[in-house]
């Protein structure tokens, strides 16, 4: 059962395309990374994430690298219990893979991912570029990529529908100070398809009536960034993020993370918070069927806080390896409902470990 709609993967996606780089001043090697995440939320709901990756250099500017996910999710939220459906449990795993050509003033980078559970199919394909100016002062980059995926109903016969999804990254960096880097990025996507949920029904009358979104959707974001790097070893990270979509959803997100590096250790704490309005079909209560109706909670007023810390260390040349890093960080987080009376708050921790390693 899918938690997380499709659309968020979109932009998300595309960050992450973007920035995707091929470092063209170390020789050829082997990098190989793996992640584990737990989340826990007062919902009932505990979602395991693993992940492992390895990226290799066939020459000084080639790179291949590819990467397998897996979630295990089990809930029993009240969007599963309000159907009637109980605690459910489900499986994704995602793998993928990429090429990448950089020299030292460009790059480019293809990738392609499958994702799949019990009831979603997902192909992601997207191409990013970047180009260095000013002496390596200013950097362009962009991003496009599109996204299929066929949605079904776990351990049912009879229901199937399709989302198709595009976007496109834009983004520049610039060193303003010789301590301070300033980014700005506009992320767009255009979704077309089913975006509701096949399990998610609404009672209008006396009928159960299944929530229906409308199918095109247009989502922006813009997202500005600043570093400034203190002597000796400070250094301060700062992002805002303002969305719009065409549900009538606006969104603004603003974090802050203070870092400390002193070699071999890094700590950092950070805190996060976002608001949103609530989308222009959403009711707390339909009279009569409506063309559009919803009752998830993500289409809702409300906002959210994460905050925690991190901490990491990174040892040079330690036997095979020519680099080792292992960290962590915990979050905790709270999220406040305002027109979902079924969940008022939400509140939980997310913490997460890595481990990579270059040889």
């Amino acid at each position: 059962m899918q938690l997380r709609p499709a659309p968020a993967a979109a932009l998300s996606a595309a960050a992450w395309l973007a920035a995707g780089t091929v470092h063209a001043d170390d020789p050829p090697r082997v990098e190989s990374a793996s992640r584990v995440a737990v989340y826990q939320d007062n919902d009932r709901t505990t979602v395991w994430t693993a992940t492992t990756g390895v990226t290799g250099r066939v020459t000084d500017h080639l790179q291949v690298s590819a990467r397998y996910l897996v979630d295990a999710v089990s809930s029993a939220s009240v969007d599963v219990v309000s159907q009637a459906t109980g605690r459910f449990h489900d499986t994704r795993q995602e793998v993928s893979g990429s090429v990448g050509y950089r020299d030292d003033r460009r790059s480019l980078l293809a990738t392609y991912s499958h994702s799949a559970e019990d009831d979603w199919r997902s192909h992601n394909a997207a191409l990013s570029a970047s180009q260095d100016l000013l002496g390596h002062s200013l950097t362009l980059a962009a991003a496009l990529g599109a996204q299929t995926n066929a949605i079904s109903r776990a351990h049912s016969i009879g229901f199937s529908r399709g989302l198709r999804a595009y976007f496109g990254n834009l983004s520049i960096d610039y060193a303003l100070t010789a301590r301070d880097l300033v980014e700005a990025a506009l992320a767009v996507s255009f979704l077309d398809g089913f975006q509701s949920s096949p399990y998610r029904y609404l009672v209008v009358d006396g009928q159960a009536i299944l929530e229906n979104y409308p199918d095109r959707r247009w989502r922006e974001a813009l997202v500005l960034r600043h570093h400034h790097y203190f002597d000796p070893g400070w250094a301060l990270r700062s992002h805002g993020r303002a969305y719009t979509d065409t549900y009538g959803v606006r969104a603004l997100t603003l974090g802050t993370e203070a870092v400390r590096e002193r070699p071999p250790f890094d700590v950092g704490i950070a805190i996060r918070g976002y608001a949103q309005t609530d989308a222009s079909f959403y009711k707390l209560q339909y009279t009569t069927v409506e063309r559009y109706m919803s009752r998830d909670k993500e289409l809702t007023r409300f906002v959210n806080l994460f905050a925690g810390p991190s901490v990491g260390l990174t040892r040079e040349r330690m036997g095979p390896f020519q680099t080792l890093r292992i960290d962590a960080r915990l979050s905790a987080f709270y999220f406040r409902y305002s027109d979902f009376p079924a969940l008022r708050e939400r509140h939980g921790i997310f913490t997460d470990v890595g481990l990579s390693a270059s040889f």
